[in-house]
């Protein structure tokens, strides 16, 4: 008897990390549980969209297609905020644009590919140490902070508009 699994999420490390096996990983788990509709990962993103993202979009996409379900993919990707917070919260002075690029790119792909069942939810999560939140109040920065968030959000909404398959959160 098969239990009855509606979602999917890999946790611990980066799940991107292992990008190159995901056929391997998630083909097996879609056709023997019928019922999983969704599956769920947060990145840093640091490998990059081509090498650690569109594998999976890439995967899932083709599992969809060969199973005929609808598969929704949220992906969260991890950025602290602005490059004061985020590079320093990440300990590398370029890590902000290359999320950001990373965002944009997996947005880009996205708009252009996924299709028929196939669903990807693109969504962003801040991850702010109480040192960051102390910087942004004892500087007058939180409004800016909130401001960069929905500067990305309407960025990338922007560029997903025309597919109703992709959504931002």
């Amino acid at each position: 008897r098969r239990v009855l699994f509606r979602s999917e999420v890999l946790w611990g490390g980066a799940p991107t990390i292992n990008a190159d096996i995901e056929d391997k990983l998630l083909t097996p788990i879609f056709e023997y549980f019928p019922n999983i509709k969704e599956m769920m990962f947060s990145t840093n993103s640091l490998l990059g969209f081509e090498r650690g993202i569109k594998p999976y979009i890439d995967c899932l996409q083709n599992i969809s297609d060969n199973l005929n379900r609808i598969i929704r993919f949220v992906l969260q990707i991890s950025i602290d905020g602005p490059k004061e917070i985020t590079d320093k919260s990440r300990n590398r002075k370029d890590i902000t644009e290359i999320i950001l690029q990373n965002v944009k790119d997996t947005a880009e792909y996205a708009a252009k590919n996924c299709k028929n069942k196939f669903r990807l939810l693109l969504d962003t999560k801040p991850t702010v140490s109480p040192e960051s939140w102390d910087y942004l109040l004892s500087n007058n920065k939180v409004k800016e902070w909130f401001e960069f968030f929905y500067k990305l959000s309407k960025d990338t909404e922007a560029i997903i508009k025309n597919n109703p398959n992709v959504e931002e959160y």
